[in-house]
């Protein structure tokens, strides 16, 4: 849900988006979407580099590492 309304997201590795029963069934739901009025998006992986980057960013999610007063002013 947005500010401006729903949002349906479909989510699909990039290698399947060129599959004919994928992009059929792609585009029947947008149909059915943006006939309500709702919005209508494809998600797939980021780019290698950006999802390398994610992947070791995501090594430092240790809560040792983490000072748990600074989270709770973070999320204050």
């Amino acid at each position: 849900m947005t500010e401006d309304g729903p949002v349906v997201v479909e989510v699909k590795p990039r290698r399947r988006l060129d599959d004919p029963v994928v992009d059929s069934t792609f585009a029947w739901t947008r149909r059915a979407v943006e006939e309500r009025g709702w919005r209508y998006e494809v998600w797939s992986e980021p780019p290698p580099a950006e999802l390398e980057n994610i992947r070791f960013l995501a090594g430092f999610r240790r809560e040792w590492l983490l000072d748990p007063e600074l989270l709770r002013m973070r999320l204050a």
